[in-house]
């Protein structure tokens, strides 16, 4: 299924993240895979479309007023993520109620009166529900695809449904689907519990063939970084939870590198030898040790975006170090199965010309 709408070809991909229910968390998933994203070097944006319950005010908090350009709004960029919402405006703060004509008209100024630069991403935070807003959404602009959120219990994945029906009704792609609050890890047994049931996630990829990108655990660590307006990779421990949240953005990240070239970047690789390998774009070939990847590693667990350092003690990196495969990501980066250390990183070209360049 392609991922791709004509209206969007040129403009950046479109991400609606939906759960038809409230309490799900799926506030929560949009910030953390756009924090993954932008960690893997795509421009991200996050679009906060709960007019009627902004959060991303205190998930994504900003000083100062939101800049415009002529008549276009510049969303304020927070660590890296373009982000707009509603709450960031002061007359939000004097508004309690919103009929939904207004409410259409607010969501269509979002999508036609920002402007977004050169952003690559956006993850759009859906309102619950499946009504007024969330088809004028679809009917201004077009959803490149969707991301589904879901926790186990019966009662969510009801409402779930309904969404997922919606997405399909309007031709919308679904990229995936993600168990939120699936489980509840004991950090010293390593034992899971199940608080709100089990079984959810799997029954709706069996109903609509929907793919299940992951289970995301009952994390404190979670919840308060988004409190204190940060992102649980910025937080102590909770290395377990890290690990997954990681992993399913990865998997976004293939999917839409499969299904979308849109940086129209190609590189010929080739082994030099078992501890080196070349990378050739164009006229341009850089040769780059498997040791000095291990320890730039780009990964939101060994590389932190916002200082541009390691965050990784390069003693620590074998140097004999070789890889036992390199795996294109579509056209736009590169994967490397080390055979020690972190092999989670997607090395794209811009990081590995800077890599280079300041060898």
């Amino acid at each position: 299924m392609s991922l791709e709408k004509e209206k969007n070809l040129s403009g950046p991909l479109i991400i609606a993240v939906g759960a038809g229910k409230g309490g799900v968390g799926k506030s929560a998933i949009t910030v953390q895979m756009a924090y993954v994203l932008a960690s893997l070097g795509y421009k991200v944006g996050i679009i906060d479309a709960d007019i009627y319950g902004p959060s991303m005010s205190v998930m994504m908090p900003k000083e100062g007023r939101v800049p415009s350009v002529g008549e276009k709004i510049v969303p304020p960029s927070i660590k890296g993520i373009k982000v707009l919402s509603l709450a960031y405006f002061a007359k939000w703060q004097d508004t309690h109620v919103i009929r939904a004509p207004i409410a259409n008209t607010l969501i269509k100024n979002f999508l036609t009166e920002v402007d977004w630069g050169d952003t690559e991403i956006i993850f759009m935070d859906l309102p619950p529900g499946t009504g007024d807003i969330h088809i004028t959404i679809m009917q201004t602009i077009s959803i490149t695809s969707a991301l589904i959120v879901t926790t186990p219990q019966k009662v969510a994945v009801i409402d779930v449904e309904k969404t997922i029906l919606m997405f399909q009704k309007m031709a919308v792609p679904i990229l995936g689907l993600i168990e939120n609050m699936s489980f509840f890890r004991d950090s010293l047994t390593g034992e899971h519990h199940f608080p709100f049931g089990m079984g959810g996630g799997e029954a709706l990829q069996e109903k609509f063939s929907i793919p299940l990108l992951g289970k995301v655990p009952l994390d404190q660590v979670i919840s308060e970084s988004l409190d204190e307006g940060s992102s649980i990779f910025e937080a102590r421990g909770s290395f377990f939870t890290k690990k997954i949240l990681w992993e399913i953005g990865l998997e976004i990240a293939h999917k839409i590198c499969d299904n979308r070239s849109h940086k129209n970047v190609f590189f010929e690789v080739d082994v030099v030898d078992e501890t080196h390998f070349s990378c050739k774009r164009e006229e341009k070939t850089r040769v780059f040790s498997y040791r000095n990847l291990q320890r730039n590693c780009p990964c939101a667990r060994c590389f932190d975006p916002q200082k541009r350092l390691s965050l990784k003690d390069p003693d620590d990196v074998d140097p004999n170090l070789t890889s036992r495969g390199i795996e294109r990501i579509g056209n736009y980066g590169l994967h490397f199965h080390f055979t020690s250390g972190c092999d989670q990183g997607v090395y794209t070209w811009d990081f590995l010309e800077k890599l280079f360049l300041s060898s």
